[in-house]
Formats: structure tokens, sequence, C-alpha cells
């Protein structure tokens, strides 16, 4: 069996291996040395208001067309 690569995961413990101690809950766990101090969450202030949008121009007078959509005809008597 070839010798694992630079990078890749530990081999998986064999069926006899002991299991693994369990991990402290994270509360219980000391700062790591160095870290900086826990910060509550930032929230960002609110946004100021926007300006009203301007009116819209007047849409232009369409064609009419020459057929209307077969869903808007009446029904065939």
């Amino acid at each position: 069996m070839p010798p694992p690569s630079p990078g890749a995961p530990p081999p998986h413990p064999s069926p006899g291996a002991p299991p693994l101690p369990d991990a402290p809950p994270l509360s219980d766990a000391p700062p790591s040395p160095g870290a900086p101090p826990l910060t509550p969450h930032l929230v960002p202030p609110p946004l100021p208001d926007a300006p009203p949008l301007p009116d819209a121009p007047p849409l232009p007078d369409s064609p009419p067309h020459l057929m209307p959509h077969p869903h808007l005809m009446p029904p065939l008597t």
C-alpha cells in the first residue's frame, strides 16, 4: 500500500482502537492566547431614507392590434 500523500486526512482508526475522549464544551474552553476579546454582534446603522422617485413619463399610445389575443376573444356561437 503506498504511503498517504501530504495533506491527506489521517487514516481511519482501526475497529479495535479505543474511542476518542469527548471534547470539552465550547463555553468551558479557555480563550486562545493572543486572541482578541469577543465582541457582541455588530448591527450596521439604519440606511437613510431614499429620495422619492420622479414621476414616470406617460406611456406612448400603442397602435391598435389587428386581432385580439385568442384567449380574449368572445366564444364563437
